[in-house]
């Protein structure tokens, strides 16, 4: 698998598979978290809602 390194914001993005669909996802480093977009979310969550997840205010504090 060849990963590539985002020049405008130097995120790596990882090209993976989700349900047998493609996609780039994007790896901070720096951060104890990950990323999806927000309708992508929404549908993954939606379809699979016994999969782990946090609920309610993000911030800081979840993050550090």
């Amino acid at each position: 698998m060849k990963i590539l390194v985002n020049a405008n914001n130097g995120l790596i993005q990882i090209p993976s598979k989700i349900e047998n669909k493609n996609y780039d996802l994007g790896l901070d480093g720096g951060s104890s978290i990950s990323f999806l977009a927000e309708e992508l979310f929404g549908k993954l969550s939606n379809a699979h809602p016994d999969w782990p997840h946090m609920t309610g205010a993000v911030g800081p504090f979840n993050t550090g």
